[in-house]
């Protein structure tokens, strides 16, 4: 049977992450979640594979959404990326 696809979300909004991180469990998807940018990357470094990376924009720190994302892709190699608005 094949690894779970895991889904790192990045998400300051602890409420939010422990939501959306329940119901990618429910659904059967491996979540992981991390509230800034540089706990993000830390988590992408150490990971042994990320398949699918959910990036808020607006993060604190000092990396905002599109710092993450183009850290990402160097770390991974490749990056698809999707902006979806309310």
């Amino acid at each position: 049977m094949p690894d779970p696809v895991l889904v790192l979300h990045v998400e300051d909004d602890e409420r939010l992450a422990a939501n959306v991180a329940a119901l990618l469990r429910a659904q059967g998807y491996e979540a992981l979640t991390a509230g800034d940018g540089a706990a993000a990357l830390a988590q992408l470094a150490h990971a042994r594979r990320s398949d699918v990376l959910i990036i808020d924009v607006n993060l604190p720190g000092d990396m905002d959404g599109a710092d993450v994302a183009q850290e990402a892709c160097r770390l991974l190699g490749r990056l698809i990326l999707a902006r979806g608005r309310r």
